[in-house]
């Protein structure tokens, strides 16, 4: 599995009326880095033809983020079934796990908004 790193900026909004970073943001970094791992490892031809949306997330909460923390996610992912891919993204605070999530993520054509098989040449750039 090819795993793919993203480094975030812990950002003032982040922060909740706990302290530390809002739980909801852990999902938004979770998409966020999809996301960039598929405009990274696609190519333009691929992306104008195909979207992905997500079906299901499923996050632990591991510890708190705070401001001033080093945050890194980590991806790959672990599954490719017909138009289904599952995504595992792990959440790092000063290098030390503050969540995972599992992601399912169906693959539609972008003009017909239909799920469609996902290519072999998808899943040699994923596993």
């Amino acid at each position: 599995m090819i795993e793919y790193t993203q480094n975030i900026k812990v950002l003032p909004g982040h922060i909740d009326e706990l302290g530390h970073v809002n739980n909801i943001i852990y999902l938004k970094w979770v998409q966020e880095t999809a996301k960039s791992h598929w405009e990274t490892v696609a190519s333009s031809k691929m992306q104008l033809e195909y979207l992905w949306v997500v079906l299901r997330h499923e996050i632990d909460y591991k510890s708190e983020i705070f401001a001033d923390d080093i945050v890194k996610t980590k991806t790959k992912v672990i599954n490719i079934k017909g138009p289904l891919s599952k995504r595992s993204v792990e959440i790092y605070s000063n290098d030390k796990l503050a969540a995972k999530a599992i992601t399912t993520w169906c693959l539609l054509n972008k003009t017909t908004r239909k799920p469609i098989q996902i290519p072999e040449e998808f899943a040699q750039l994923f596993l």
